[in-house]
């Protein structure tokens, strides 16, 4: 009985610190969480946050998805878009310029304007493994409410290879031939994401390095292509895809910035 009692304990020392762990990292990353939309004065509203984006490298560079910045409100282009930095009411805005993207892992690199922001570290996707405990940060709702950013927590539910189904050969482009051809691996996430977390870093609770970033638009395009309703299933691409599209613009994958977590 007194072993029972002594376990559970231990157990519960072991999920706070767990939970501690989380607290500390999330105040931590929030600074290198940045808000991705577009901004023009003639416009009502002139600012609109459409999705999320986390600086790397040197603190001048952002990863989103690559249909956040190909699917722009009408009557806007790249050069509309523009990050928000900041915390609720006070939002900075800095303009940003496309230098890549990664259609078939539908990610996306930015080049930011300004002084360095702080940055997350990137992390090993290779070694992840399901059950482990993850969050992501961003801004599930845009800025409705200001800049607010809000913290999901889940684990990785599952690693399946990633393929969009057509019906028809008419709804095959290049995407999705190369995704048939070479199918990858994603992360299954046992969290809820919403369409304005697309971008987010998904890191490790343990630690804050990122191992995957949050696409909502693996789940759209799988509900048109399937006529299938994924419910709430969150997908997000291994960072290993991140680090190869940054290779390819010369940058490398972990910046000096990195003081904020945990080594």
């Amino acid at each position: 009985m007194f072993g029972l009692f002594l376990c559970g304990i231990l157990f519960g020392l072991l999920q706070h610190s767990a939970q501690a762990d989380l607290v500390s990292i999330i105040q931590k990353i929030k600074p290198a969480v940045v808000g991705l939309g577009v901004y023009k004065r003639t416009r009502v509203p002139p600012a609109v946050v459409l999705a999320t984006g986390f600086v790397v490298a040197d603190g001048l560079h952002v990863i989103t998805n690559e249909h956040v910045v190909s699917r722009l409100p009408e009557g806007m282009d790249i050069s509309d878009m523009v990050i928000f930095t900041g915390y609720g009411e006070q939002a900075n805005i800095r303009k940003v310029k496309l230098l890549e993207i990664d259609k078939v892992h539908d990610l996306a690199i930015l080049k930011v304007s300004g002084k360095p922001m702080p940055t997350f570290e990137l992390g090993n996707s290779e070694t992840v493994e399901e059950g482990t405990p993850i969050a992501f940060t961003g801004y599930p709702i845009g800025a409705i409410l200001g800049l607010y950013p809000a913290t999901h927590s889940g684990i990785i539910a599952a690693m399946p290879p990633y393929i969009i189904p057509v019906d028809h050969s008419s709804r095959l482009d290049t995407a999705i031939i190369a995704s048939l051809r070479n199918p990858f691996r994603v992360f299954q996430l046992d969290a809820v994401s919403y369409p304005g977390n697309s971008g987010s870093a998904v890191y490790k609770q343990n630690s804050g390095r990122v191992i995957a970033v949050v696409s909502s638009g693996f789940v759209s395009k799988a509900r048109k292509s399937t006529q299938i309703t994924p419910g709430l299933i969150t997908f997000a691409i291994p960072v290993k895809h991140v680090k190869q599209l940054m290779k390819s613009v010369g940058l490398r994958a972990n910046g000096i910035n990195q003081s904020f977590l945990k080594k």
